[in-house]
């Protein structure tokens, strides 16, 4: 019986000393570097040859400069798109529009084959719609 009690103990001070003396050596280490750990709030980023992650990828002053000169868009007037109606209420406006056997109930925002919804004017009855390069006016009526 002693002799498995021994063997338990050489067993557990194999498993448990090299922990302890990992942890005895890193604490030396710290204290004779002069840093414990989060001793400051402050913290300064070491590149060591990579991109500081804190400055931002464009400055303001890349951002607000157009890349691509301003080209002004078509206005079409006539277009396969026909105005079939306008209803509105207290919460908004919202228009009918055709093109050949598809039709859609749109509200500003609301985009149809890639041409955006950019305003519903009830007092005129008209709707114009933002495409990458053109412009389509709408016409109830027409």
């Amino acid at each position: 019986m002693r002799w498995r009690i021994i063997i338990f103990l050489a067993i557990l001070e194999m498993l448990l000393l090299p922990s302890f003396i990992i942890n005895v050596s890193l604490a030396k280490e710290k204290d004779v570097e002069g840093e414990t750990s989060f001793s400051s709030s402050f913290f300064q980023y070491k590149s060591e040859g990579r991109r500081d992650p804190f400055v931002p990828l464009l400055s303001e002053k890349e951002t607000s400069e157009p890349k691509e000169p301003a080209v002004s868009p078509k206005i079409l007037l006539n277009s396969k798109y026909k105005l079939m109606g306008l209803v509105w209420d207290e919460k908004g406006a919202f228009a009918i529009i055709q093109e050949g056997k598809k039709k859609w109930i749109v509200k500003k925002g609301d985009v149809i084959n890639d041409i955006v919804v950019s305003e519903i004017k009830k007092d005129t009855g008209e709707v114009i719609l933002t495409g990458k390069d053109k412009i389509i006016k709408l016409k109830t009526g027409k």
